[in-house]
């Protein structure tokens, strides 16, 4: 079952919690953007800008619309399953966030260990999106990547 899954947590409740445990372990600059396609929650920490992504699926998503057994639910029934995902999401980015300042506070591992793949680049990108096409490549090809610049 996955986490959170039928949390009755508003996503205001939860956006509202998530500022104070960025807060709490001495973040600063609390950035906040959402679509509805995503949103984007955003810090400093450590002289380090962290951005964390948090997608959603699409309201018609077979997930919604259809039981697990596959039948057609009614269309508020439908919504009801896509609030109750988006809630389970932005619980289960609590989560990942607070267990990775908890590690860091913990000694287990650096900030920069833990955060890594979410630290923003000066070309705005994260260290993720500039690092997986490089190491999916290097796998396919058995070659090292080249280091990337900062153009």
């Amino acid at each position: 079952m996955p986490y959170a899954q039928n949390t009755e947590v508003s996503t205001d409740k939860s956006k509202t919690e998530l500022k104070k445990v960025i807060y709490r372990f001495g973040a600063s600059n609390y950035q906040f953007a959402e679509s509805d396609e995503k949103a984007m929650v955003q810090f400093v920490k450590d002289n380090r800008m962290i951005r964390f992504m948090l997608h959603f699926l699409p309201p018609d998503s077979q997930m919604f619309v259809k039981t697990p057994t596959g039948r057609s639910r009614k269309k508020n029934a439908a919504f009801e399953e896509y609030e109750k995902e988006t809630r389970r999401r932005w619980r289960a980015l609590i989560l990942c966030i607070k267990a990775k300042f908890e590690t860091v506070e913990s000694g287990i591992a650096t900030f920069e260990e833990e955060f890594l793949a979410h630290i923003v680049l000066p070309n705005n990108e994260t260290v993720a999106t500039e690092m997986i096409p490089m190491i999916t490549e290097a796998y396919k090809t058995k070659k090292m990547p080249k280091l990337f610049e900062f153009g």
